[in-house]
Parts: structure tokens; sequence; C-alpha cells
């Protein structure tokens, strides 16, 4: 049996073995989000900044 035909383990086998859990993939996702956020929040900042339009401050 070849490598590529063997039997892959389930995810939560892998999960398992690396010590991966559900709450750590979760704050993972978060953290990720968290910085998306912030990265659009800086870049339409700069384009404000640079007369580019967007919504008027409330």
């Amino acid at each position: 049996m070849s490598a590529r035909s063997a039997p892959r383990p389930p995810i939560a086998a892998g999960a398992v073995t690396y010590g991966v859990t559900r709450e750590s993939l979760l704050e993972r996702v978060d953290d990720q989000a968290l910085a998306a956020v912030m990265s659009m929040d800086r870049i339409l900042d700069q384009q404000g900044e640079a007369g580019a339009g967007g919504l008027p401050p409330d």
C-alpha cells in the first residue's frame, strides 16, 4: 500500500496530536479578524486624510 492510498486519520485525531482545541482555533480566528478590521480601519483613515472621500464623520 502506497502512502497515497493510506487512509488519513480523522481531523480530530490530528488536532489532539498537535494540541489544537476548538477554543484555541476560535481565539486565533478572533485575533485575525481583529487584525483585519484594524488594518481596514487604518486604510480608511489614510484615504480620508488624503481626501479620497467616504462618509462624513458623525
